[in-house]
């Protein structure tokens, strides 16, 4: 319950905790990266950085808020915002085939195979 009073938690068993790492304890670099590259890009199209971090920043807190409180699931919620020769498309199918979602998954690989071999030291 302490913890429950700085935010959401969750009690998993310990074999996991290697995983919660990978994907939690380390995740806020992942978004702050995406973050960055996101606000980079919108100022390399014109914006200022602070528009370009206000519109980036707001952007996620949408999203995260749409994926916790939706009925569907999160492919859905990709597909949704994506029309058929539109403009999200084209950047969805570039970052797919330049394997984006795979780069995530490796590097997150990575972490909890480190956080394995730290726990077990």
């Amino acid at each position: 319950s302490l913890f429950s009073s700085f935010g959401k938690t969750v009690v998993l068993e310990e074999k996991y905790f290697d995983a919660v790492t990978a994907v939690s304890g380390s995740g806020p670099a992942y978004v702050y990266m995406f973050i960055k590259s996101m606000v980079d890009a919108g100022a390399a199209l014109g914006l200022d950085r602070e528009t370009a971090k206000y519109l980036t920043v707001q952007t996620f807190a949408g999203a995260a808020k749409m994926v916790e409180d939706s009925p569907f699931d999160i492919e859905t919620l990709i597909n949704n915002v994506c029309s058929k020769g539109g403009t999200t498309i084209q950047a969805v199918e570039s970052f797919r085939d330049d394997g984006l979602e795979e780069i995530i998954k490796k590097g997150m690989e990575k972490c909890y195979n480190r956080s394995k071999e730290l726990s077990q030291a």
